[in-house]
């Protein structure tokens, strides 16, 4: 058996196991299984493996559950969105005690969220975009990851980059653990990558990135402005920011509402060029000029203007 044919095999289990808790993950299923190719299954077995959860463990078993979790919430919340019109919290400071310094993250929000990067074909899609504009910008040897959450798209950069040194940002201190158990799973040496446990407004301007990731923080705020403000003195001159936020997608712990790509663009403009953009409606249909109040994934390429 080659080794695709061993990755195919390995995320077809997890397809099964997700599609016996989640049902309606069928859907995306059928969209992944038609649309990605080899390369999808051979990054999703990579983490798949290196966490242990290709078999009925106790570990995979809680990661699937967490899955079903966090989508089933996603789409209760979704519902109260496209009814109410905003998202059920509107301060930064309810949603650190409620989400970031409270137990769901070890619970079921990390997990879900894990596996979301891979059965939620817009989060992958994501990945594969970051590793592309990573690799156009000459696969640089450091990076800032900003907020880190998982861990999982430092992981995916350093398999493209073995002289890559990372600095992975989080407030949470279950998304340190989690992000350090996944470098330390996937083979990425201690001196490789540094961890702290902060705001990234925390960090101190005199230091520049040449590559910076910073995703789905800008919907997590009251005050979205303020992180492009920061993100601009973190950047090297010449350096490239891969930023995504979601657009009228609801979430636990988001704040700003976003209803159109074209809002979030003007935003961008005002502090960055804005070089390149990929938006991805959650129904998976093409995205069409002035679409506005549908659940969409976005994505853009930024430089100094």
């Amino acid at each position: 058996m080659t080794h695709s044919s061993k990755a195919r095999e390995s995320v077809t289990k997890t397809f099964n196991m997700a599609q016996k808790s989640f049902p309606l993950f069928v859907k995306s299923r059928a969209y992944i299984e038609d649309q990605f190719d080899e390369t999808y299954y051979n990054r999703f077995d990579a983490i798949i493996s290196s966490l242990g959860l290709n078999d009925k463990s106790s570990t995979s078993s809680k990661c699937i559950k967490a899955f079903a979790q966090y989508s089933k919430e996603y789409l209760v919340l979704q519902a109260k969105l496209i009814k109410t019109g905003q998202y059920i919290n509107a301060s930064y400071e309810e949603v650190e005690q409620q989400v970031y310094k409270s137990a769901l993250m070890d619970d079921y929000y990390l997990d879900g969220l894990l596996l979301s990067q891979f059965l939620w074909p817009n989060h992958y899609r994501i990945i594969s975009y970051l590793v592309n504009k990573y690799e156009a910008a000459g696969k640089p040897d450091e990076l800032l990851d900003a907020p880190c959450g998982t861990g999982v798209q430092s992981f995916f950069l350093h398999q493209e980059n073995s002289n890559l040194h990372s600095t992975l940002v989080d407030l949470s201190p279950s998304s340190i653990d989690y992000a350090t158990n996944v470098l330390k799973k996937g083979g990425v040496k201690k001196t490789q990558y540094e961890t702290h446990e902060l705001s990234i407004y925390a960090l101190k301007e005199d230091k520049k990135y040449p590559f910076i990731f910073c995703g789905e923080l800008l919907e997590h705020l009251e005050d979205p402005e303020n992180l492009l403000k920061k993100l601009q003195s973190l950047l090297d001159t010449e350096g490239t920011l891969i930023l995504t936020t979601a657009i009228f997608a609801a979430a636990i712990d988001h704040i700003y509402l976003f209803t159109s790509a074209e809002e979030v663009t003007e935003m961008l403009s005002r502090y960055f060029h804005v070089e390149d953009e990929l938006i991805l409606p959650v129904s998976l249909k093409p995205h069409t000029k002035g679409m506005s109040h549908e659940a969409m994934n976005y994505v853009a390429t930024l430089k100094h203007k």
